[in-house]
């Protein structure tokens, strides 16, 4: 969804068809996707040789059942030329709602403007990545603040109800119903995912079923497909360390092609945001609002958190 596909080549929807998405909500527990604390950094490391796994065959997949109502998205008809679609899936940034974790060090007013920031950012980095772009938000009352972040370059649709799984399937399938070639999906834990992880992304989708990106705890930061795939998303442990390694064999299971990235990481802790600080301090984020943010959050933190 984001990266290597030039300049958009879908027009906009109005601002009523952004609303229109109010109709669709799903309640969301975080940002990022499945994993949990805990989890052997190493497995994430050694998850990027699993890259390019490619199975003698493709399995059929058939014509999957329909999880929301047809016009969800503002995605052109099946018959449209196909394109490339970006989600960045968030949660409105309400305190005592986001980052619960983090809240518990840095409060959850700093939580809340932490999550804003994480997800102000990636909209301005991915503003340009695909031909559509959606902020796929929760809860639906908040959408107004979202399409006010986001401005004229995303669409804003809410999440279905149901579990994680079901949320990102709904995507993906109406998204390809709609005739979309390429679909990239992406938590906002993850602000400063590299440009070359969602560049190379875009790259394996034009040679795989599926790509994901791993992260330290055992979930991925990016999901992308180049065709449904019902089983990405099925009896997944989401929140526990296992949502990876049960993805990846779903994924052998059924024939289907799929290639990893390198690893990254979700902000959740305390050591994560002091990784994140040392990684704004240089070009090109020394001069964010998120890394003026971030050293006032940490210079909070009253040093109780080493540097690792």
């Amino acid at each position: 969804m984001w990266t290597g596909s030039g300049t958009p080549i879908g027009s906009r929807s109005s601002t009523g068809t952004r609303r229109a998405g109010r109709r669709w909500f799903a309640r969301r527990s975080g940002a990022s996707f499945g994993g949990t604390t805990g989890y052997d950094a190493r497995r994430a490391e050694h998850a990027t040789s699993l890259s390019s796994h490619r199975p003698g065959g493709r399995v059929a997949v058939g014509r999957a059942r329909r999880l929301t109502a047809p016009r969800r998205l503002g995605v052109p008809h099946r018959h449209a030329a196909p394109m490339d679609v970006l989600g960045i899936f968030a949660k409105y940034w309400r305190p005592g709602s986001v980052k619960t974790r983090l809240a518990a060090t840095i409060g959850a007013e700093g939580a809340a403007a932490l999550s804003r920031e994480f997800l102000a950012l990636l909209l301005r980095r991915m503003a340009s990545q695909a031909a559509r772009r959606y902020v796929v938000g929760s809860p639906p009352e908040s959408l107004s603040a979202f399409e006010q972040m986001a401005g004229p370059d995303w669409e804003c649709v809410a999440q279905v109800p149901g579990d994680l799984g079901r949320r990102l399937a709904a995507f993906f399938e109406d998204a390809f119903q709609r005739g979309a070639r390429r679909v990239i999906v992406l938590g906002s834990d993850s602000p400063t995912v590299p440009q070359s992880a969602i560049d190379r992304a875009w790259e394996e989708l034009d040679r795989h079923d599926v790509v994901l990106g791993p992260t330290a705890d055992g979930g991925y930061y990016l999901v992308g497909a180049s065709r449904l795939v019902p089983e990405l998303f099925q009896a997944i442990p989401w929140s526990t360390e296992r949502v990876w390694r049960t993805t990846v064999n779903r994924l052998r299971a059924c024939d289907a092609r799929h290639a990893a990235l390198p690893a990254w990481y979700d902000v959740d802790s305390a050591p994560d945001l002091m990784r994140l600080q040392r990684e704004l301090a240089d070009p090109p984020w020394s001069e964010t609002t998120l890394r003026r943010l971030v050293d006032d959050l940490v210079r909070g933190m009253g040093g109780r958190y080493a540097q690792s």
